[in-house]
């Protein structure tokens, strides 16, 4: 599911519908060609993952690389952890579960 979420999408159409490939190896997204409906699905969830990644981050990595008080952090032992939680668990569902689990201990309601 996660594979082609972190690459570019080049986006053809023809009277059969969509087909959505990825910029860096040129592979189809999807199989076959799909319905509008069925690329905002794709679309979303992909900016959806983002969103998830972009969590994990702030929360594994701040203060580091954030400017407080004028003055940049970085935190040698945060520095990049969020990147680093993201490559290591790719593709083994520990994303999902890290993202649910930050916004349950930070309260944080969507």
């Amino acid at each position: 599911m996660l594979e082609n979420y972190n690459m570019g999408v080049e986006i053809k159409r023809n009277k059969k519908g969509y087909k959505l490939i990825n910029t860096v190896s040129d592979e189809e997204i999807n199989d076959g060609w799909i319905d509008e409906e069925q690329v905002k699905a794709i679309l979303i969830k992909r900016e959806l993952f983002n969103f998830m990644k972009k969590v994990i981050e702030i929360d594994l990595e701040f203060p580091s690389g954030y400017y407080i008080n004028d003055k940049r952090q970085v935190i040698e032992e945060k520095h990049c952890a969020g990147g680093k939680f993201i490559i290591n668990h790719w593709d083994d569902g520990e994303i999902d579960k890290k993202f649910k689990e930050t916004l349950k201990r930070l309260n944080v309601e969507l």
